[in-house]
């Protein structure tokens, strides 16, 4: 069975071997791999051709990928959509170190996948800034939505988000 994978990689040595490891070791025979590095300032989309024994193992192949916080930005099954995911870019401001950073990861993680993060803490007593970048399947849109707002209210955070997010 035919699966196309478009992956968003990091442009460091050993990310795209890191890429395409779980594929041959979950059962993928590989047959085409296409990437086009950059300038260095972004990830680098690559789109991996394979074949795969059945969707049950092309599930595993995913798996790995997420464990391993490699971004699949979309995946066809035997020439179907079988997700697609966007990446939604967030500014959380407040007290989030102190407020349980990990568990604001760890619950976004649980919707999608936070990819990167960035933050900013000028002084111990004084709010802070995160920057992060999670990565969503697009009909889990809602869900997330939702789980923001309610990390939001609970934790009393501004949030500053792209159009639609925390609409």
């Amino acid at each position: 069975m035919n699966v196309d994978l478009t992956l968003s990689l990091p442009d460091r040595p050993g990310m795209l071997l890191k890429a395409i490891e779980p594929i041959s070791s979950c059962g993928g025979n590989i047959l085409s791999l296409h990437h086009k590095r950059g300038s260095g300032k972004g990830p680098v989309p690559v789109e991996v051709l394979f074949k795969v024994r059945d969707q049950e193992s092309l599930e595993l192949i995913l798996k790995e990928l997420k464990r391993q916080k490699i971004s699949v930005k979309e995946a066809r099954f035997e020439g179907r959509q079988y997700f697609k995911r966007k990446s939604i870019s967030l500014l959380l401001i407040g007290h989030v170190i102190d407020r349980d950073i990990q568990g604001t990861i760890d619950a976004l993680n649980g919707v999608g996948m936070v990819s990167d993060i960035d933050v900013r803490m000028a002084d111990p007593d004084e709010e802070s800034s995160v920057w992060m970048n999670i990565e969503v399947e697009e009909r889990k849109l809602k869900t997330l939505e939702k789980a923001l707002e309610k990390i939001v209210s609970e934790k009393r955070f501004l949030a500053i988000g792209e159009p639609g997010v925390l609409s």
